[in-house]
């Protein structure tokens, strides 16, 4: 079996190549997908492989992608992926079975290309007193996370670099220049490094559980879903009803944010009682699908009873190398909301208050890291030490960004892993946008 990566489409299958042919630049391949004897599900996971292979075509989230081949590695380098046919045959229905044939545009010049990166940044409004005084601070919390195997990093200035370690691989977080607040960034790093810490999306194809998903497109009915960036990641599971659950890496192994607690998010809209979501209701749409950026929409809607409060819209978003998942929350009454939002964990969670969000008081034992959490508030943005409840007073609010993330190590962290400087990473609210191009 050959090593054959084209961009994440076959995960971490095995596949075999039976053509290969070059004009000029232009790359025809083909070759078989063989889903592992055993597999649960393989139907499933053939039609995973069918969608990822096709969603790479002329894709605006991964419009070039990295291609390594183990049996022949000067082809190795960076493609863009112009046509892909697939087929599914009779017996992909019962032994998991994919031929597949692609044609590619060698990238680049044969030399490796530059990744460049375009930013944005801005201070999150808040009533906390964060200002890009206090983001420009000693520690400088405006980052770039890349592949820590990536050469000749450059922002426009000299910089210096944290290291994280994600479940995929190592990144260096680079500091960044204080204002202009939009900047491009460039870097060079081999096609086998490329995922290195990147975000991704997992879902069920049936029996075929965690099944990587490419481009926009998820199968329907719902039936769970994983957000990842490798340092944080995001469970949500029709069965769970009205949170969703967070698990941290610590270098090693993926662990429990706090045992047993979800996330949830409720709204008081003036009836005096708070309202959840059912996420075996939800409708789930994929906003965004790029190695740096992941964002899922979640479509909610209340029983019948309360039918006058409208849909609810939260978005879950992970960026490469930040320790936290990102939220907003929008609704559909009247382009604004009343009342109060609320984000809280699912069980009452003693907390300490930092600036601008809470910490929980003790860490989750025996993995040692802490929660840290927000809530985008206004001037009456209130919290509950005792339960972890942070309340923000939504009258006239047409959205409500929020956040859970991850002191790692807990009362020993230090630098950028330490639970006021991860809320201080999550103000400085950002923009990326990362792109192969020619040097």
């Amino acid at each position: 079996m050959s090593i054959f990566q084209l961009g994440r489409a076959f995960d971490t299958l095995d596949v075999d190549i039976n053509q290969f042919q070059m004009s000029g630049d232009t790359v025809s391949i083909a070759g078989d997908v063989f889903i592992p004897a055993g597999t649960t599900g393989p139907a499933g996971w053939a039609s995973a492989v069918r969608d990822r292979l096709n969603a790479l075509v002329m894709s605006r989230d991964e419009p070039v992608v990295p291609v390594v081949w183990s049996e022949d590695s000067t082809i190795d380098g960076f493609y863009k992926v112009e046509s892909v046919t697939t087929s599914n045959p009779a017996a992909a229905l019962v032994d998991g079975y994919v031929q597949w044939q692609a044609q590619l545009s060698r990238f680049g010049g044969g030399s490796l290309p530059q990744c460049e990166v375009y930013s944005t940044h801005s201070v999150r409004p808040n009533s906390a007193s964060v200002t890009t005084t206090t983001l420009n601070g000693s520690n400088d919390y405006r980052r770039l996370a890349v592949p820590a195997a990536a050469t000749d990093f450059w922002c426009g200035s000299q910089s210096t670099a944290a290291t994280r370690t994600t479940s995929s691989g190592a990144l260096s977080c680079w500091y960044l220049p204080t204002y202009p607040a939009a900047l491009t960034s460039t870097f060079t790093v081999a096609p086998g490094d490329y995922y290195d810490g990147a975000c991704e999306i997992r879902t069920g194809y049936g029996s075929a559980t965690s099944q990587l998903v490419l481009g926009k497109y998820a199968p329907r009915p719902f039936d769970g879903m994983t957000i990842s960036n490798g340092l944080v990641r995001v469970f949500l599971h029709p069965s769970i009803d009205t949170a969703f659950e967070v698990e941290v890496f610590d270098g090693s192994a993926w662990e429990n944010l706090i045992s047993g607690t979800g996330w949830r998010i409720e709204h008081d809209y003036g009836g005096g009682s708070n309202h959840q979501w059912d996420l075996s209701n939800a409708s789930t749409q994929i906003l965004r699908n790029s190695p740096e950026r992941c964002t899922v929409r979640l479509v909610l809607a209340e029983a019948a009873t309360v039918a006058q409060f409208g849909r609810v819209w939260i978005d879950l978003t992970v960026r490469r190398g930040d320790p936290f998942v990102g939220g907003l929350v929008q609704f559909d009454t009247n382009g604004s909301l009343s009342g109060v939002v609320a984000i809280e964990p699912t069980t009452s969670t003693a907390s300490t208050a930092l600036t601008g969000g809470l910490r929980a008081s003790s860490t989750d034992l025996p993995e040692g890291n802490r929660a840290v959490w927000a809530l985008q508030g206004g001037t009456s943005l209130t919290t509950t030490t005792g339960t972890g409840r942070i309340v923000q007073a939504a009258t006239s609010t047409v959205s409500v960004p929020f956040m859970v993330g991850f002191e790692l190590g807990g009362s020993g962290s230090s630098g950028i892993e330490n639970a006021q400087d991860v809320l201080y990473q999550w103000f400085d609210t950002k923009s990326e946008t990362m792109r192969v191009v020619r040097r």
